[in-house]
């Protein structure tokens, strides 16, 4: 799959079931939170910038990423995998490391 311009395919990792204090969260909870986490699964070639070249792309596929995402979006389902497609400045920070 090709994204296009700035837009990034996610994969959305399972969110917790417990918080950090060990509070079981329910289901409508989960579904409530803005910043989500995932890994990159394609990124599209980048926008447009000055003169119409195309910027870089600060992420790439493989990358642990945390995002935001409206609660009124919708997710895609792919191979039986909730993805988000979002613009790539909707990712907030890369997680490195485990």
């Amino acid at each position: 799959m090709r994204m296009i311009n700035d837009m990034v395919l996610i994969r959305l990792a399972k969110p917790p079931e417990k918080s950090a204090g060990g509070i079981i969260l329910l289901e409508q909870e989960q579904d409530k939170k803005l910043a989500l986490e995932g890994t990159i699964v394609s990124v599209g070639r980048g926008p447009f910038g000055w003169r119409k070249r195309r910027k870089t792309s600060p992420v790439e596929p493989g990358q642990r990423v945390v995002f935001t995402m409206w609660e009124t979006e919708q997710t895609v389902r792919l191979e039986g995998v909730d993805h988000a497609v979002v613009h790539e400045d909707e990712v907030l920070l890369i997680l490195e490391g485990k």
